[in-house]
């Protein structure tokens, strides 16, 4: 397989590739019910001598590519002839990959050469990944805030079109700033919305709803869902959501003395005991009181056997009464 060609074979263990989406429901629609298709295209294929004799060249981003300016009266800004239009952090960019260096630009400089082969290069704040491996082989993943490129040229539910100018505009989602969980299937040829945090009119999140989603664990059908909720919500939360009904039940609540804004909960993780035949699950509080310099603290729930399958299932609420 060429580059730019897309997956249809079992890809090789030298090959990158990069995911292009095809939004499939309506543009500015709400990110919990959002579906894709999902296609995979071929950057290169390069073994790790090959990539480590390229980096002895000790070659520059100017090696790789040629630079042009993009057309400044033209509202599109089009690139000129031969030049294929970026969209990075920054600002619009117009290039051309040098003969001879497209093995260069694919691995070390993997976004601009992704978005100039076409593929999908729009996400914002995407976190961690989780397999389902025992109940329907899903994959989940975590965006902690749906807002810039992942809107409909907009930013921050402001029409914009800086972090879609020059680009191929292939996620075309609602503004949330609580944040949101995809899943794709089991051969990665769709994704879809979800969960979605709920956004409220004075910028925080309702508290029936995550806000910040960060690390992510499964286990027995429940997806356990850790916030960096940075101010969102008044304590930071985890929660076991059921992943065929969708229920959330707060699990932990963070302490009332941890310094807010900079704590998170991260580090879920079920550990198996193979000594004692039991099981434990862990978490964090990150940066406890990081201006204090008390860097964080680990917690556990356990233990209980490993041949029994637990569920965390709604009670008497943890959650404060109010915002």
């Amino acid at each position: 397989m060429s580059p730019g060609s897309t997956l249809d074979r079992p890809p090789g263990p030298s090959d990158l590739y990069t995911i292009k989406l095809d939004q499939t429901s309506p543009a500015g629609g709400d990110a919990a019910t959002s579906t894709f298709n999902v296609s995979w295209i071929l950057l290169g294929s390069a073994t790790q001598a090959q990539l480590e004799e390229a980096l002895a060249t000790k070659f520059t981003f100017l090696d790789i590519f040629e630079v042009a300016a993009p057309d400044s009266k033209n509202p599109d800004a089009v690139c000129p002839e031969g030049f294929s239009s970026v969209n990075t952090n920054t600002n619009l960019e117009c290039l051309k990959v040098k003969e001879g260096f497209e093995t260069h630009a694919a691995y070390f400089e993997t976004r601009r050469y992704a978005a100039m082969m076409g593929g999908t290069t729009e996400f914002y704040k995407g976190e961690v990944m989780t397999y389902d491996g025992k109940g329907l082989k899903e994959l989940y993943w975590v965006v902690s805030t749906i807002r810039n490129g992942m809107e409909d040229n907009g930013s921050k539910g402001s029409s914009n079109n800086r972090y879609d100018i020059g680009g191929n505009n292939d996620v075309k989602l609602a503004y949330n700033p609580c944040g949101c969980i995809f899943k794709f299937n089991h051969k990665a040829t769709e994704m879809s919305g979800v969960i979605c945090g709920i956004p409220l009119e004075d910028g925080t999140c309702d508290l029936a709803g995550i806000a910040g989603p960060d690390n992510i664990e499964i286990h027995n059908n429940q997806l356990v869902i850790c916030e960096d909720s940075s101010g969102a919500h008044p304590l930071a939360f985890v929660w076991a959501m059921d992943l065929t009904t969708k229920e959330l039940t707060n699990m932990f609540t963070m302490p009332t003395n941890v310094t807010y804004s900079e704590a998170e909960f991260t580090s879920i993780y079920f550990y198996n005991t193979f000594i004692s035949n039991v099981r434990y699950m862990t978490t964090v509080v990150n940066n406890w009181a990081g201006s204090a310099g008390v860097k964080g603290r680990i917690g556990y729930f356990g233990p209980w056997a490993q041949r029994d399958l637990i569920k965390f299932l709604p009670g008497k609420s943890a959650l404060p009464d109010s915002n």
